[in-house]
């Protein structure tokens, strides 16, 4: 019984860090993915994107954050309550007017795709 006992208050006690991307990772709001392509004409950035809707209009909202120097851009989703099931690829904008130096974007999948060096 014993030995039990010592094996469940050692279980309970991991110290054991979280992964670097779980703690990093800003809040995207409603489920979305990047998908093909990614440019930048002058300061407007446009982000292919994939999400599930159809019955209410979606919007993205431009974050920005900074790093060790450079910018971290990223797309807040809202879908205002859309429970439709259609998958919708459209472009996303975001106007990195203001922003110096290196961006990067953010994607919601974890990956870093370096926008402006």
């Amino acid at each position: 019984m014993r030995w039990t006992l010592l094996l469940l208050a050692v279980a309970a006690c991991d110290n054991s860090p979280e992964p670097a991307n779980s703690s990093t990772l800003p809040d995207f709001g409603d489920p979305y993915a990047t998908v093909g392509s990614v440019a930048l004409e002058g300061d407007d950035l446009e982000v292919t994107v994939r999400y599930s809707g159809g019955c209410e209009e979606h919007s993205f909202q431009t974050r920005t954050r900074p790093a060790d120097g450079f910018t971290e851009v990223w797309l807040t989703h809202d879908a205002n309550g859309d429970a439709c099931e259609a998958f919708i690829t459209t472009t996303a904008s975001a106007d990195l007017e203001g922003l110096d130096g290196s961006v990067v974007l953010l994607a919601p999948d974890g990956e870093r795709i370096p926008v402006r060096d």
